[in-house]
């Protein structure tokens, strides 16, 4: 029997069997382009991760109310209108184009969108313990109101103190009443307002504001006064004199209008009064400096 009709016979299931040859070159080749085709595919889906992770990520756009959108084409767009800001960039938005009629810049022109980390300070009651008395180093005090005493009277006030620590006080009372016995004095006095750098250097201004000014507009005076009682000359009563004075700020910044309060003590006559006074405290920088 020849191998053709063993294969035949084979195929018929008839007669002596024989196996068909196996392609195996076939199958290999097979195999070999699936794994290849499962490689670029595993590869391209890397590449294409990296490439993500390396971009950049988009940040989502955010409206501001209250600030005007400087990419608009309307030259005076609604004012409800917004700026488009990119969430929790530090980035600050770009002003608007400065018009040809405005000669300065307004904070306005310079939005900026709030951020999440963002802290004011006037919430959390933060003070640098100063209220403007850096601002400059003299301090004048115009004052006037009414003194209490067994000679009443009105009259005027003016201080002048060095970075509201040291300076002098000077105070002029009249009284128009006939039968006063004292018809008008004057005082000047060193005066001196020990607890507001000592306070400061320690960091013990911690506000509020109204309160750190109060405690160190404590003063301590020294001097003399002259006097005109009734039926002589000015000056034929004089003497020494020292005094205690205390402030509350009304603006609680250290210039602007202050309530005072001075009690006096004459030493040969130990005659007490107390001076009440509504005055301003303006700041300047001494000419000479």
């Amino acid at each position: 029997m020849t191998d053709m009709d063993l294969s035949s016979a084979s195929r018929r299931g008839t007669g002596v069997f024989r196996p068909a040859r196996f392609g195996f070159g076939g199958e290999v080749r097979r195999l070999s382009f699936v794994a290849t085709v499962l490689l670029c595919s595993v590869w391209s889906s890397v590449a294409a991760a990296q490439a993500t992770d390396g971009a950049p990520p988009e940040e989502p756009e955010v409206d501001v109310p209250g600030v005007r959108d400087p990419t608009g084409d309307d030259a005076e767009p609604p004012p409800k209108t917004t700026w488009k800001y990119p969430e929790g960039s530090s980035k600050p938005v770009p002003p608007p184009e400065k018009s040809g009629t405005d000669d300065h810049w307004n904070q306005g022109d310079y939005p900026v969108a709030p951020l999440e980390t963002e802290v004011d300070p006037s919430l959390l009651g933060f003070t640098d313990g100063v209220y403007g008395r850096f601002d400059g180093d003299l301090v004048l005090g115009l004052n006037a109101g009414a003194r209490f005493a067994p000679d009443q009277g009105y009259g005027g006030l003016l201080s002048l103190h060095d970075f509201s620590t040291v300076g002098l006080v000077t105070a002029f009372v009249v009284n128009p009443d006939d039968d006063a016995a004292e018809k008008s004095s004057l005082s000047v006095e060193l005066d001196l307002r020990p607890l507001f750098l000592p306070r400061w250097l320690l960091d013990l201004e911690q506000g509020p504001a109204w309160l750190d000014l109060f405690i160190d507009s404590l003063s301590l005076g020294f001097g003399g006064y002259w006097a005109k009682p009734s039926g002589q000359e000015f000056g034929d009563s004089s003497g020494l004199v020292g005094s205690v004075g205390i402030g509350l700020p009304l603006s609680g910044a250290a210039e602007g209008f202050w309530l005072r309060a001075r009690g006096s003590r004459r030493f040969d006559t130990e005659e007490h009064s107390v001076f009440v006074t509504l005055g301003y405290d303006l700041l300047f920088v001494a000419p000479w400096l």
